[in-house]
């Protein structure tokens, strides 16, 4: 996987676990992307989205948008 959202779970990783490989990326619809880290399927999300006021309120949105766990 590779591209910005990619680095950016790479980073995290690195930060919390000290090395940046313990990511696994989860393929995700535009549909379930905002679903999936209700039950856990992901803890970040890291793919470019549009912050709309909807969104926002909503409390399934969060401000880190992409897909690694």
């Amino acid at each position: 996987m590779e591209g910005l959202g990619a680095d950016l779970c790479r980073a995290v990783s690195a930060a919390i676990f000290g090395v940046p490989d313990k990511v696994r990326f989860v393929s995700l619809t535009s549909l379930t992307r905002f679903t999936a880290p209700q039950p856990g399927e992901v803890d970040i999300a890291a793919r470019f989205t549009t912050w709309t006021l909807p969104r926002e309120s909503s409390s399934n949105a969060s401000p880190l948008l992409g897909h690694c766990t």
